[in-house]
């Protein structure tokens, strides 16, 4: 990798971190019935680590991203959010355990209950995803593409 691409994967990263944690920090506070209000140190600790897992994973993109043979950028951010989302076990799993729990409680709505919480987790990770595609440069592979797989 060049400095350029470096450079790329770095404001990629910064752009991606704002987007997702921003979301996912203005989502908690209107889901939440008393938010947290944390000390500036917090907020500070989590965009800098936030910020450090997205710029590896932006990295990872950069060599990975023209392997997902979806055309429309749209659609590759939409697949990969639900990559990013089932590899920390937060779009199935989650929702599933959310809503047993909230079964087992006697809840009116667990199925609503189970969501809500998910929301700003699914938001960020949307937002993160799409902001990979839309900005994060990928490398070239040098392979032919095989045409009997549609690609």
């Amino acid at each position: 990798m060049n400095y350029i691409v470096t450079l790329r994967l770095f404001f990629t990263a910064i752009i991606a971190t704002a987007l997702a944690l921003t979301a996912h920090i203005l989502i908690q506070k209107h889901t939440m019935a008393s938010p947290p209000d944390y000390p500036h140190y917090i907020v500070i600790s989590a965009y800098f680590t936030a910020f450090l897992d997205i710029f590896i994973l932006s990295c990872a993109y950069y060599f990975v991203g023209d392997t997902i043979r979806i055309k429309r950028k749209w659609l590759k951010g939409l697949a990969l959010a639900f990559f990013i989302l089932s590899i920390k076990m937060d779009l199935i799993r989650q929702l599933v355990m959310n809503y047993l729990v909230n079964l087992h409680s006697g809840s009116s709505h667990p199925l609503y209950l189970a969501a809500l919480p998910l929301w700003d987790v699914w938001t960020a990770n949307l937002l993160l995803a799409l902001s990979l595609v839309y900005l994060c440069p990928t490398k070239k592979l040098f392979f032919k593409p095989n045409p009997r797989i549609g690609a």
